[in-house]
């Protein structure tokens, strides 16, 4: 696994990175994948709410 797919897993909980191991045997796609995929969709949602919040804020 790459440093950098590492280094999110490692800021993700525990109980998130132990679905995403067994989601990825279940589906059949590599971890990394997977851990990246969850990573950046978590982290896009998250960067969504922050701008609303700032508009809201700004407003």
């Amino acid at each position: 696994m790459r440093q950098d797919t590492v280094v999110k897993s490692i800021k993700m909980s525990r109980k998130t990175r132990d679905f995403l191991v067994i989601k990825s045997k279940e589906l059949g796609i590599s971890q990394e994948k997977l851990i990246n995929f969850a990573f950046n969709k978590i982290t896009a949602e998250e960067l969504a709410t922050l701008r609303a919040t700032k508009e809201l804020i700004c407003a």
